[in-house]
């Protein structure tokens, strides 16, 4: 789970409590004839509001700890690079280390061979007639003369072949601990890749989540308020119909004859139930109705700007929703950018390195070097 999700029973208990809670609302709107009549719910209206807010406040939030995750990736990311420049700082010194100890120019096996004044420091040839290094038999050390050249070259070659088998074994053993070490900080830059993408799966699927759950209930309420709409309709027509039918059959209306002439004289009419009205009484039922009907289209109108500007806050949740979605993808696309940057950076950082070890540790023999062989007598 993330930040602090609910467990599955959790999700399902709200959902049941959510389901609930609109029923008996519901319930309650269709019970109600105020609210039946007039279509409008306030509450519902400023709950939904309430509701829009947390939800925002909640994105808000779920964003703010997602951005501190990453800052943190980025530092452990950060970190374990700088432990490798260490470790690659350290391999560098304790090499110059290395050579400054077991690799000084005197200790190099051509020392003897290449020292300046190699000629001059060397014996002669012979010190007198009374020279211990001459035999018996010669009268003069020719120049030249080496009894002992095979096998002292056989030994120089020998020794020659391990130390270079020597310094191609660690320079195996280095490049070994190098590709492991840059497998290592590979393997936890994917891992933190995999962390960060599976957040960004997981925070699209809640809002995706939150939009449907949002859709919903807006077509929910749409259809209901609709359908409230068209009840009350439908019961305006019936109770005009059956008022204008209990009108046309009333006696009273119609001045029906019976009801108006007194039974004792027919000359004379019943005082209650005169039928007979005056200009001013007709003008004022006509004014009358006038206003009805002007107070009928007032109320269609208001009906039609109340369902246009519900069909305008839709749309502009639809167009917040969308522009939203493109802003986290235009974020993730600059992310992911940013961070192929760093790792083709580190590469060749890398390699660049690789390639300076591999001229330090090549320590190559030239012919130069095998020349120096049978030109004296050492």
């Amino acid at each position: 789970m993330l930040f602090g999700d609910p467990t599955e029973e959790q999700r399902e208990a709200a959902i049941i409590e959510k389901r609930r809670r609109m029923e008996k609302e519901r319930r309650e709107r269709i019970l109600d004839p105020k609210k039946r009549q007039t279509g409008r719910d306030s509450e519902t209206l400023l709950a939904q509001i309430e509701e829009k807010k947390e939800r925002e406040r909640l994105e808000k939030q779920m964003e703010k700890e997602y951005a501190e995750y990453c800052g943190q990736v980025e530092e452990r990311i950060l970190e374990a690079e700088r432990a490798t420049v260490e470790r690659q700082r350290a391999m560098r010194a304790d090499l110059n280390e290395f050579r400054k100890q077991h690799q000084t120019f005197e200790m190099r096996r051509e020392y003897d061979i290449n020292h300046p004044r190699f000629q001059a420091m060397q014996q002669p040839i012979r010190t007198g007639d009374e020279d211990e290094r001459l035999g018996v038999s010669s009268g003069q050390v020719m120049a030249g003369e080496d009894l002992q050249m095979a096998e002292r070259v056989k030994m120089q070659k020998a020794q020659l072949h391990g130390w270079l088998e020597e310094q191609k074994a660690e320079k195996e053993r280095l490049a070994l601990k190098a590709k492991e070490e840059e497998r290592q900080a590979d393997e936890a830059v994917m891992a933190g890749l995999a962390k960060i993408e599976a957040m960004q799966r997981r925070a699209d699927e809640q809002r995706a989540g939150m939009r449907r759950e949002t859709l919903e209930m807006n077509r929910a309420i749409r259809e209901e308020t609709e359908a409230a709409r068209r009840a009350r309709l439908e019961e305006e027509r019936a109770q005009e119909a059956a008022h204008v039918t209990k009108e046309a059959g009333s006696a009273f209306l119609n001045e029906a004859r019976a009801t108006t002439v007194s039974a004792v004289d027919p000359n004379r009419y019943v005082p209650y139930n005169y039928k007979g009205l005056t200009r001013e009484a007709v003008d004022a039922i006509h004014t009358e109705v006038e206003g009805q009907v002007v107070e009928k289209q007032a109320r269609a109108a208001r009906e039609a700007q109340e369902e246009e500007e519900a069909a305008r806050y839709e749309q502009s949740v639809s167009r917040a929703i969308m522009l939203e979605e493109r802003r986290v993808a235009r974020l993730q696309r600059e992310q992911r950018q940013r961070l192929a940057e760093e790792l083709a950076a580190q590469k060749e950082e890398q390699a660049r390195a690789a390639r300076a070890r591999e001229e330090e540790l090549a320590n190559k023999a030239t012919d130069d070097f095998f020349g120096k062989f049978g030109q004296s007598s050492r």
